[in-house]
């Protein structure tokens, strides 16, 4: 059912799609199965072979590699596949290495005199295959000392230097070689991805270029070159325009907002000024913008002190003519009280003076 539905859903060229041959397998398989028990057969075998269907939980490394927050792990299991390669010729180097020793091991060992009749030696080292295996435990340094220390008992100290040269050749050369190429693997990897990711992000900005242009073209009604305020306004009657304008999150009641923002004071907007302020909106703050903003919130602050500064000189100056106007206000009071005084001088002299004949 799955198989068919995904057909009738993405039409028949579905099945030619290769990341789509798994599942296709698993459902045949499936059904198989399905056929041969309802027949009273005994596919034992056949019903094993559907524990592949396991395998369907690669659609989670898909899901993965989509997810941004995923990046990490993707990139692990990335590592893990393509390291497939060098795996297998590790394994490669690592069978001629544990043969050559093992013909080493079988015939200077095993096939001396002193140890034809040593089980221990004979169970270990009796044939090439047994000597491999041995090897292969003391190149993991699983317990290889007690082994070497027992064949090294009487005269065989060159026993010693057998397994310390091949325990330096196998483990610290070609197991630390092995994972150095390991990890340029991954680097060269990295390297190929951030360059895939640049040209992907070159790719998008050319596109975004292409549709803000697009939608200052529009906005253009006299074909000036520039936009004013009632040309972005009358825009929104462009359903083209608003289609796009939706698309990048601008909604027609977030205009005015829009043309406050973009708009430098002339009343009008070039390309340059439409399509470089829509992406700083559309995009995160890079650190250009933050310098500039970092560069106006320091002219601001300049601006700012030196306002203050002037407020307190006025302050200065308002102080010193509101002492002027109470010592004024003394001087008019006192000279009040003069010309009072004056004036009663003026009429206690009129009534004393004698009145002419």
């Amino acid at each position: 059912v799955d198989l068919v539905l995904r057909v009738f859903g993405y039409g028949w060229t579905w099945l030619l799609e290769r990341e789509n041959y798994l599942d296709i397998l698993l459902v045949v398989l499936s059904v198989v199965v399905q056929t041969v028990v309802t027949l009273g057969v005994d596919g034992q075998i056949i019903r094993k072979l559907t524990v592949l269907r396991t395998l369907r939980l690669m659609r989670i490394a898909r899901a993965v590699k989509t997810r941004p927050e995923m990046r990490e792990m993707w990139s692990l299991l990335k590592g893990l596949v393509d390291s497939t390669e060098t795996l297998c010729w590790m394994y490669v180097m690592i069978g001629l290495l544990l043969y050559f020793f093992g013909i080493l091991a079988t015939s200077l060992i095993a096939h001396q005199d002193e140890f034809l009749k040593d089980a221990v030696v004979q169970e270990n080292f009796g044939d090439v295959p047994k000597s491999m295996f041995t090897l292969f435990q003391i190149m993991t340094l699983d317990s290889w000392g007690d082994l070497c220390r027992r064949l090294m008992e009487g005269q065989q100290i060159w026993i010693g230097f057998f397994f310390i040269i091949f325990i330096t050749i196998s483990q610290f050369v070609l197991m630390n070689l092995i994972t150095a190429v390991i990890v340029e693997n991954a680097f060269s990897d990295s390297k190929i991805e951030e360059s895939e990711l640049e040209v992907k992000l070159r790719e998008n900005l050319a596109k975004e270029l292409e549709e803000l242009t697009f939608i200052f073209q529009q906005m253009d009604e006299d074909g000036s070159g520039t936009i004013t305020r009632d040309e972005m306004m009358m825009s929104m009657k462009k359903r083209k325009v608003r289609q796009k304008l939706r698309a990048i999150d601008i909604l027609p009641k977030d205009l005015e907002e829009l043309w406050e923002i973009l708009d430098d004071g002339d009343g009008s907007l070039s390309p340059e000024e439409f399509v470089g302020g829509m992406k700083r909106l559309r995009g995160e703050a890079k650190a250009k913008d933050m310098l500039i903003l970092r560069r106006e919130l320091r002219i601001l602050e300049m601006s700012l002190g030196n306002i203050e500064g002037d407020m307190d000189g006025a302050t200065d100056k308002m102080t010193n003519v509101k002492y002027q106007l109470q010592r004024a206000k003394m001087d008019i009071a006192g000279l009040q009280r003069t010309l009072a005084r004056a004036k009663e001088a003026i009429k206690a002299a009129a009534t004393t003076q004698p009145h002419v004949g």
